[in-house]
């Protein structure tokens, strides 16, 4: 047993000093390849949204991993069921990684389906407030469409976004089963940008040998909402709330199972950060070559010339070339000598212009521009 307890002990040390020393790109090594070395330096926190109903755990689990951290708990937390926060607020702000805290929902309908949405991309500023139409007394902002509808076409820096999500769930909650469809919607949004989101059931249980149990076979309703969140075995996690039972943080168990738990989440959610860090640079770079490419292109067509356009149309379909030097001479006659000037002027009346070329040569020279 003291060996195991020893064990136990030096994980947590481990865990610990891995989240106090963590920088952007120590789980994947990301600061070490030059591919991401540059882009790398923007990003100087791996940002994690806890996200649940309301009353389940989410602002309990922030107090709890800054007790664990040895830093003040500023995190607030309220009584099952009842709002909590309605800030989208920032924690653990001194570490390489940040914890947001979002509101609380009680089903994920379509305006909490979009608020999520915001809240991955960044669209949510740290410390606003996240207004909903039904609240009394709202903003006329909060049931302004244009502000509570995620729009992909405005992008934001990936500093600014998350990158990666904790979906967490009371177990006592009894209605799992009711948030499955809505989480199974915005995990397929996740799923489609990238993201691996982790998933942490907080529980009450004091006993060491019944979380050991808990954790290891966790029940039927559990494997369903994992399921529909996208989270593998490996992105499961049993967390004891201890301020659902009266506990300071650092009162729990001997053997550190508890805080183990909570510790191992916060490095997973830090690695599952890191891996939508690598997609968007990844992303990014291959959209930076396709402009490139299409500048390339582009530039080529700017400076093609008409000759080299039109000898080029002829050879691909075994014409003479000879035939079509009248045409290219009155093209320059008429000031067209690149191809962008031909795309922009090839209609009917100019080809009244031209020299007689045959029917089947207009339409080569029309399709090959239209590839332009």
């Amino acid at each position: 047993m003291k060996q195991h307890e020893k064990q136990q002990t030096e994980r947590r040390v481990k865990l610990t000093r891995f989240l106090d020393a963590y920088q952007v790109g120590n789980c994947l090594h990301l600061n070490e390849n030059p591919n991401y070395n540059a882009k790398l330096r923007a990003v100087d926190h791996n940002n994690i949204a806890i996200i649940g109903p309301t009353g389940s755990g989410k602002s309990s689990l922030i107090a709890m991993a800054q007790g664990l951290l040895n830093v003040s708990i500023t995190a607030y937390t309220q009584d099952a069921g009842k709002e909590g926060s309605t800030i989208f607020e920032c924690y653990l702000d001194k570490f390489g990684f940040n914890l947001y805290d979002t509101r609380g929902f009680d089903t994920i309908d379509t305006f909490t389906e979009e608020e999520i949405k915001r809240v991955l991309k960044g669209h949510i500023d740290n410390c606003a407030a996240m207004m909903r139409p039904f609240d009394e007394g709202s903003f006329e902002e909060a049931k302004d469409s244009s502000r509570t509808t995620y729009d992909p076409r405005q992008k934001k820096p990936l500093s600014k976004q998350m990158h990666t999500a904790i979906f967490v769930i009371d177990e006592k909650d009894p209605k799992h089963l009711k948030y499955c469809t809505g989480i199974k919607k915005v995990a397929t949004f996740m799923r489609s940008e990238g993201y691996e989101p982790c998933c942490a059931f907080v529980h009450c249980d004091t006993s060491a040998e019944q979380l050991s149990k808990q954790v290891l076979n966790l029940d039927q309703k559990f494997h369903e909402i994992a399921a529909a969140a996208d989270s593998p075995a490996d992105r499961l996690f049993y967390i004891m709330n201890h301020y659902a039972l009266d506990r300071k943080p650092s009162d729990v168990n001997p053997n550190y199972e508890a805080q183990i738990q909570l510790l191992e989440l916060l490095q997973m959610a830090c690695t599952t950060g890191e891996r939508y860090i690598k997609y968007a640079m990844d992303r990014e770079i291959s959209e930076t070559k396709r402009e490139d490419r299409a500048k390339l292109r582009s530039a080529s067509h700017e400076t093609r010339t008409v000759k080299d356009f039109i000898t080029r149309v002829a050879l691909q379909h075994n014409l003479e070339v000879n035939k079509f030097m009248p045409l290219i001479e009155k093209l320059g006659l008429l000031d067209i000598n690149n191809v962008e000037s031909l795309k922009e002027n090839w209609d009917d009346e100019l080809l009244r212009e031209l020299p007689p070329i045959s029917l089947g040569m207009k339409r080569y020279i029309k399709e090959a521009l239209k590839e332009i």
